[in-house]
């Protein structure tokens, strides 16, 4: 493996390219990480707006007309509909309900009743369930 390292300071855009084969899952990860890494969302807070990563939201919710976008620690209003973020958001996010985006990365365990509903429990606390809508893509991207 040969790296290069510029060590003139430049004021170009930096770049990465890569020559994958069609299909490969290294390419594919390291495309969902740079999508993460670019996808960067205004929360607001009461009168405070912060730039949001999506790589640390724990998940999305909708209810009534406003957007949330949860953290591990708090709640930020998104001034944007939910279908318009899952469009933005690389593969890393899932449709769990009709309110609700759930990072993959931010789900600490699923608990699954007899009646067949899913609980999704997420880092952070926050808790939602699975729609039997939803429930077999899920299933499915978890492996389940």
């Amino acid at each position: 493996m040969i790296l290069e390292k510029n060590t003139v300071k430049d004021t170009a855009d930096e770049r990465v390219a890569l020559y994958l084969c069609e299909g490969n899952p290294l390419g594919e990860a390291i495309e969902h990480l740079i999508a993460d890494q670019a996808c960067e969302l205004i929360g607001y807070t009461g009168e405070e707006a912060v730039r949001l990563r999506a790589e640390e939201i724990v998940c999305f919710t909708s209810s009534g007309s406003r957007v949330y976008a949860w953290d591990e620690r708090r709640c930020y209003t998104i001034r944007l509909r939910l279908y318009r973020i899952e469009e933005l958001l690389s593969a890393n996010f899932i449709r769990i309900n009709q309110s609700c985006l759930a990072n993959m990365r931010k789900i600490e365990r699923f608990n699954v009743s007899f009646s067949g509903t899913m609980q999704v429990h997420f880092r952070g606390g926050y808790r939602d369930y699975v729609s039997r809508r939803n429930l077999r893509s899920v299933k499915e991207r978890f492996g389940l």
